[in-house]
């Protein structure tokens, strides 16, 4: 039974599907091969919305992304600092959008509560932890001598 209806939303989504991408991808004169990549970026764009408005954990990791930008800015980082804060910002990033996905595949999938599916969940948000967790010892160490140089000065 779940086997024949997970088939059937597969199958109704692939038959969706058949319908844009001709759409989209269109032929190969420059035209329309611009159109593609302009529709690309579109539904990306459509895919980085959707994850701001739903997930609050992603903007909650955005505004400490602007504070360790406006920390960096502040504590005049090094361009080798400012390039390792932008990659642990985007790691953090990039591994909330995958753990979103992840979420919302395994509720689609299986909507009503299961053990697996759960467990599948709790795997994939490990992934941004983990990247939390490394940026936040990346920060410090960054960060952590700036402020004992001001710190020392101020107590001078």
């Amino acid at each position: 039974m779940k086997t024949t209806f997970l088939n059937n939303q597969i199958n109704a989504e692939l038959a969706e599907a058949e319908q844009i991408i001709p759409i989209v991808i269109g032929t190969k004169n420059n035209s329309m091969k611009n159109n593609y990549w302009f529709n690309s970026f579109l539904f990306a764009a459509r895919g980085l919305k959707h994850i701001i408005k739903q997930e609050s954990n992603f903007r909650l990791e955005m505004a400490l992304g602007v504070l360790a930008l406006i920390a960096a800015a502040v504590l005049k980082c090094s361009a080798t600092e400012w390039a390792i804060i932008l990659i642990c910002c985007t790691l953090v990033f990039i591994t909330e959008a995958i753990n979103s996905v992840f979420e919302e595949l395994v509720d689609w999938i299986h909507p009503e509560h299961h053990e697996k599916a759960g467990k599948i969940k709790d795997m994939a948000a490990a992934a941004p932890l983990i990247a939390s967790l490394f940026a936040l010892i990346t920060g410090l160490f960054i960060f952590i001598p700036k402020i004992w140089v001001i710190i020392q000065a101020f107590l001078k």
